[in-house]
């Protein structure tokens, strides 16, 4: 318990930090390193097959020289740095790499499916090799893509635009939206960061 003896309380008191107004974690892109990735490998849309990454990300102390813009509690807009979302964590939306079906497979090709796929692994820093292939007779220039494993991402830097998530139906019935990542681009000056798993004592 703090020590308040030395001074008179009978009114009661409030921290002067406490009456500073809060800033709201502003939406844009922050540089952010992986911290954690959840995967799993499932049939997409009943015809295709892949693999969902669902990421998760911290943003970096580096946040704190970023500039926004949000909105006060009297709708008047301000500026903010990103130093109030430095060391929060937040999930990404599915990234979605479709497998390219071989001979017995019972699922569909998406090639065209795996932009999304291709740009992250860019962000990421994981330059995509390009080849011809026959496709239907016909020469064809593709990516060949790298599947990312999730050892490989953990603490790869990364500068990532967060955003409100579609909104869902919580427990007591109500709308809701949450923070999540949207989208990715390379942060030319992030360094990999060091990820350790807790150790459970």
């Amino acid at each position: 318990m703090a020590d308040v003896s030395q001074i008179n309380l009978e009114g009661g008191y409030v921290p002067v930090k406490a009456t500073q107004q809060r800033r709201e974690i502003a939406l844009g892109w922050y540089p952010c390193h992986i911290v954690d990735c959840n995967t799993r490998t499932t049939k997409i849309k009943g015809k295709y097959k892949g693999k969902i990454y669902n990421p998760v990300l911290e943003v970096s102390p580096e946040a704190k020289d970023f500039t926004f813009t949000v909105k006060d509690i009297n709708g008047n807009e301000v500026q903010t740095t990103g130093e109030s979302a430095v060391g929060k964590t937040f999930r990404s939306m599915g990234v979605f790499y479709f497998f390219n079906p071989q001979v017995g497979d019972d699922f569909e090709a998406n090639p065209s499916g795996n932009v999304g796929y291709m740009r992250f692994c860019e962000a990421l820093g994981v330059k995509q090799e390009k080849s011809t292939i026959q496709i239907d007779g016909k020469d064809t220039e593709v990516y060949k893509l790298t599947e990312l494993s999730e050892d490989e991402m953990l603490g790869l830097p990364v500068m990532a635009c967060l955003g409100k998530s579609k909104p869902w139906v919580g427990r007591d019935g109500n709308s809701r939206t949450s923070f999540e990542m949207k989208a990715y681009r390379n942060w030319e000056d992030g360094s990999k960061k060091d990820v350790v798993d807790d150790i459970p004592f």
